[in-house]
């Protein structure tokens, strides 16, 4: 049976790697000292990531069964979804990668409520795979940003330090029922959506988040912020 044995999140916004010395020298310590911490948690330099095609199988055909179809690739080319939380946490691709995205943009967008149900299939899933894999969880995006828009440098701090707050408050009730789509579409249109990744790693986890580094970063035109949890839920 695979364990479910780390949960944690962060910001991909490409300032992490693009722009990364156009942020002040205390956001550049915090953002290498949180990401260094994640990667002492997973336990772990140019660089192929291995994939794990078994186990992606297994998610797509095992969700399909619990009444959630994942849709699949054949190919898939990285974005900075993908490659800017690889960067920092997977360099010497050491950690096998199934990627799983989500639609955080495009009209119908998920409820947070469908991203927490989405995830607590997938720890089902996870938990049921036939081998003794170790499976850490990862979300990426957020926090407050509208990428491209009007409000492109801007970010809303407020915002990200009430989410953040109820997060190391480990406040799930409180998180579904008033971070709305609504609200997360007022602290920056068409970005900070992203946050439904969170939504479906919180539903793996219990009890609070530890909240590593936020930071926020109109240099890299996003409020930036690494989490990780504690426990994992066991039911």
């Amino acid at each position: 049976m695979a364990r479910i044995v780390t949960a944690m999140a962060m910001t991909h916004s490409p300032g992490l790697t693009g722009w990364f010395t156009r942020a002040s020298e205390e956001y550049q310590r915090l953002a290498l000292g949180a990401t260094a911490e994640m990667r002492r948690r997973l336990g772990m330099e140019q660089y192929r990531v291995p994939g794990h095609g078994a186990l992606a199988r297994w998610i797509v055909n095992e969700g399909a069964r619990r009444r959630v179809q994942f849709a699949w690739l054949r190919r898939m080319q990285f974005d900075d979804g993908i490659s800017v939380p690889t960067h920092y946490l997977n360099p010497d691709a050491r950690f096998r990668l199934v990627p799983v995205g989500m639609n955080c943009t495009v009209p119908p967008i998920p409820t947070p409520e469908r991203a927490y149900h989405v995830g607590t299939v997938l720890r089902d899933v996870l938990r049921a795979y036939p081998g003794d894999e170790r499976i850490a969880a990862i979300a990426t995006g957020g926090l407050s940003h509208e990428p491209g828009g009007p409000r492109y440098f801007w970010v809303d701090e407020e915002f990200d330090r009430w989410f953040l707050d109820l997060l190391a408050k480990g406040d799930h009730e409180t998180l579904l029922a008033e971070c709305t789509l609504e609200r997360m579409e007022e602290a920056g249109s068409g970005g900070t959506a992203e946050l439904l990744s969170w939504f479906l790693v919180l539903a793996m986890t219990r009890g609070p988040a530890d909240v590593l580094a936020y930071m926020p970063a109109i240099a890299w035109r996003s409020g930036t912020g690494m989490i990780a949890w504690n426990e994992i839920a066991e039911d």
